[in-house]
């Protein structure tokens, strides 16, 4: 079946929804309800942490029902609400339960078919005083186009949501890439098998600046295909990159000033993030299975000191052996992990680091977060497909599926000219030859 036309969508959407009954309306009911007894109130964190239905809504159709509840919520500029919502499965919310520690209202909705109308009733809990601080009940007649509305997996935007900001031939020996901006000039830093090269952006091309060589010692792991791995975070405008690969035991710390890259320290593993977990701040990262293609499932904690890099306890915490791992924060806490395991298969795991219900579904086995989006490869045979998921969202529906020419061999988060996107090296073979190229996607609806 073809895709409904976006501009007939929202000509529906409108003949549907201008009269505000229905869907809309019940909705529209739902997030005044609770802002209005939020309103005005100091102090106070309140989430969502059950919404059911015993109504014949499917899943999908739950979840964007759901999405039209809490999003006049968050565009008021809420800081009181939480968003706790991870999909959506059997008729009922998942959400992540071990972060209602900072919340002291409790919300619950439950959604009932009542003589062919759609009824919600809204439960607000106190958690401070142990009771019930507000009841209501709301219902509205739904007609079954708006419902069949609800359920369109892809209303038009998919391929337009994201845009194509670059695309550079590179070298074949490119393993990684990271970007910043460093006082207005975009440098964009390529991690190649014995060096990194530094690069400034311009609006049409690429310049190199120069070259410094990474000198990784012994041992030395063979591999047939070579990996690595490149960190860079801002620490009190200092610029660090943490370097490491698949073929040495060691991770090396760079610090940047002057436009001259200086080693500073190494690791015994390769660093992904920087993120607090209860007030205590850590580097975070995995070791490769040396000289093979995937990680050995154990993450490292070690707690941050820009000082001493080498300071300071490691924690160890015992994960499946994967493929990729990308890190979800929240203001620079940490929330969630997710894992492409070795089936291909994502795993998900909460701010305590235990895992949670993850889908069966198969992905590529590279992907990357950047603020509330997952940007994800294809589990595909020919051509792969780039797919952003939104976080919070059913992970099986993404806002934009692109199929890309050729096979994504790394997914990294970027930033350039100020936007948050992803970066993406693209391999493409041509009578036995292999060609790199790095492209950039950022939003293109602001």
């Amino acid at each position: 079946m073809k895709k409904l036309n976006i501009s007939i969508f929202f000509f529906f959407i409108t003949i549907l929804l201008v009269s505000s009954q229905g869907i809309k309306s019940l909705s529209e009911k739902i997030s005044g309800n609770i802002e209005n007894f939020f309103s005005g109130k100091n102090q106070i964190k309140y989430s969502i942490i059950r919404f059911e239905s015993s109504s014949n809504l499917s899943d999908l159709e739950l979840q964007r029902f759901y999405h039209m509840i809490i999003t006049p919520i968050e565009r008021s500029e809420n800081e009181q609400f939480r968003d706790l919502s991870t999909g959506f499965n059997n008729g009922k919310g998942n959400f992540d339960l071990n972060r209602i520690n900072e919340i002291n209202h409790f919300i619950s909705i439950k959604l009932i078919n009542n003589m062919g109308k759609l009824g919600a009733g809204i439960i607000i809990y106190n958690r401070n005083v142990n009771r019930i601080v507000s009841v209501k009940y709301y219902e509205e007649p739904i007609k079954k186009r708006e419902v069949e509305l609800l359920r369109i997996k892809d209303p038009g935007l998919s391929s337009r949501e994201y845009s194509k900001l670059y695309d550079i031939r590179v070298s074949h020996n490119l393993l990684n890439v990271a970007s910043c901006n460093i006082k207005g000039t975009e440098y964009v830093f390529f991690l190649l098998n014995d060096r990194i090269d530094v690069y400034t952006l311009t609006e049409n091309s690429i310049l190199k600046l120069k070259s410094n060589e990474v000198e990784w010692g012994r041992p030395h792991f063979p591999s047939i295909q070579n990996e690595g791995n490149l960190f860079l975070f801002e620490e009190n405008d200092d610029i660090f990159l943490i370097v490491g690969s698949n073929f040495s035991r060691y991770s090396y710390i760079f610090n940047l000033k002057d436009n001259e890259l200086k080693r500073i320290a190494k690791f015994d593993f390769s660093v992904a993030d920087v993120f607090i977990i209860n007030g205590v701040r850590y580097i975070a990262g995995f070791n490769f299975s040396f000289g093979k293609n995937f990680y050995k499932g154990k993450l490292f904690l070690k707690q941050f000191n820009s000082v001493n890099f080498n300071a300071g306890e490691t924690y160890i915490k015992n994960l499946p052996d994967f493929y990729s791992a990308a890190f979800y924060k929240d203001r620079g806490e940490f929330r969630s992990l997710y894992l492409i395991d070795l089936n291909y298969n994502m795993r998900i795991f909460s701010d305590t680091i235990n895992e949670t219900p993850g889908s069966d579904s198969k992905f590529g086995y590279t992907h990357a977060i950047s603020e509330d989006v997952i940007a994800i490869s294809s589990y595909t045979e020919n051509n792969d497909r780039l797919k952003m998921m939104k976080i919070g969202n059913d992970i099986n529906t993404p806002i934009f599926n692109k199929e890309i020419k050729g096979k994504i061999r790394l997914i990294e988060k970027g930033i350039v000219e100020g936007k948050h996107g992803f970066w993406i090296i693209v391999e493409k073979s041509n009578k036995g030859f292999k060609n790199l190229k790095l492209q950039f996607w950022r939003k293109n609806i602001d």
